[in-house]
């Protein structure tokens, strides 16, 4: 993290009476924006080693040095301890930091030990945040594996989803249309406590008046003409799991009227049937609606959607987006090889800058569907255009010239190509482009092969 992002939980704790000392540790620690508290008594300090919001402890010596960091590693396990030795006795400060301190600083101090002091402890901060940042990174791939973008809508998003998951609440997802709202159910559903059951997907939009207790609830066999056999309807088929209702804002309504029955009972009646049956399901619904404008327009059910919405998630839109567009477009391009069984293709710089400027009104579907076509047409192993818009126009990119390559693209095609000739082999392409074996692993990593 940058000095400018330390919380209260990185304090600096002083522990002493030298006012001089006292004076230059908070003025350097007070531009590198680390809080300062000060302790004069050593179960003052101790009480404040062990609040948890201490990260370093300035410790002026005394009698019991050894003992003292001793004590405060204990309280204080994750702090950082500096020792204060008087020049005298600067043995004592090797005898500190075989004892498990982070450093010492001679007395007097003065502005430079100071200040070196600070930056290695900031220093350190930013490598303890970028691992938790990393670890983060990677626990979210393993749990959301199909779900690609590092922006802040997408960290946002995750963070929603983190905290909803595992809580068996209904949820709403709002989203235009090809945002992925079935996606992000889905990967509500596999981090939940239900995901050992059924998910089912239901277009609610196409349930009729006449078929929607049949469909939802089931029939009984000879309940109706055509009622050849029992059915298991909808809830029952997800009892115990998610019941995804897509196009929500599209149910007929009076078929609404039999779902808000069956969500405030927690029962159904199967066509035919005597008997209610007792049914636990999780529901999730998506629309691409503002629902609150149709229940304005008396199309929607206002009670309905108190049942529903017990937890909005907002989609956004892949134009809002455009950092993670390079993203997944190699995310597509690596499926659809291995898919299509073809040899790995590359999106040219020009091409993909025609991705990022386009605004995708039919966001990561239509994405997807681009993708998929270029990567099966593609000559060689690149994708130097796109063709995108409603009327299929190629969109050459804002001011490149076409007949000038840069070098870097140059050097790119000449390692793809090669790579792909030789059975995807780093080690025989390095030694065919006469460069080195770490060159070549660093230059597919950065083109996204690797």
């Amino acid at each position: 993290m940058n000095s400018s992002d330390n919380s209260e939980n990185q304090k600096a704790l002083f522990v002493g009476n030298d006012s001089q000392t006292e004076l230059i540790l908070s003025e350097k620690l007070s531009k590198a924006s680390i809080p300062f508290v000060k302790s004069q008594t050593l179960d003052e300090a101790l009480r404040e080693a062990s609040s948890g919001n201490i990260d370093s402890i300035f410790l002026l010596n005394s009698d019991n040095l050894i003992e003292d960091i001793s004590i405060y590693s204990s309280k204080a396990s994750h702090a950082k301890i500096i020792p204060i030795i008087d020049r005298q006795n600067e043995k004592l400060g090797i005898d500190a930091l075989r004892k498990g301190a982070f450093d010492y600083l001679i007395r007097p101090v003065n502005d430079a030990s100071v200040g070196k002091i600070v930056s290695n402890l900031l220093y350190l901060q930013d490598l303890s945040s970028h691992l938790g940042d990393m670890k983060k990174k990677i626990k979210r791939e393993k749990l959301y594996p199909d779900i690609v973008g590092e922006s802040e809508s997408i960290r946002v998003l995750l963070d929603r989803i983190d905290k909803v998951a595992e809580r068996d609440v209904n949820v709403i997802i709002y989203g235009e249309s090809g945002t992925g709202k079935e996606l992000i159910a889905r990967a509500i559903y596999e981090n939940s406590r239900r995901k050992n059951h059924k998910f089912v997907s239901v277009n609610t939009g196409g349930i009729t008046s006449e078929l929607a207790e049949s469909l939802l609830f089931g029939h009984k066999k000879g309940s109706f003409t055509g009622a050849i056999s029992d059915h298991q309807g909808y809830f029952e088929q997800a009892n115990q799991g998610i019941l995804f209702l897509d196009e929500i804002g599209d149910m007929r309504l009076d078929v609404q009227v039999y779902l808000l029955r069956a969500l405030e009972t927690g029962k159904i009646r199967s066509v035919g049937d005597k008997d209610e049956k007792t049914i636990d399901v999780r529901v999730i619904s998506a629309t691409n609606k503002n629902l609150r404008s149709e229940i304005a327009e008396r199309r929607f059910r206002n009670d309905l959607l108190y049942r529903l919405e017990e937890y909005p998630i907002e989609l956004p839109a892949l134009r809002e987006r455009k950092d993670d567009i390079p993203l997944l477009a190699n995310h597509f391009v690596k499926e659809f090889c291995r898919f299509y069984e073809l040899d790995y293709i590359y999106i040219a710089d020009s091409a993909m800058n025609q991705l990022v400027e386009y605004d995708w009104p039919g966001n990561i579907r239509e994405l997807k569907n681009v993708i998929r076509r270029e990567a099966v047409q593609a000559a060689d192993s690149q994708i130097e255009s796109f063709t995108l818009g409603s009327n299929v126009k190629k969109i050459e990119t804002k001011h490149v010239e076409a007949d000038i390559i840069p070098l870097a693209e140059l050097e790119k095609r000449a390692i793809i190509n090669a790579y792909n000739k030789l059975d995807k082999n780093p080690d025989k392409t390095a030694v065919m482009l006469g460069i080195s074996r770490a060159s070549i692993y660093r230059k597919l990593k950065q083109y996204g092969i690797v």
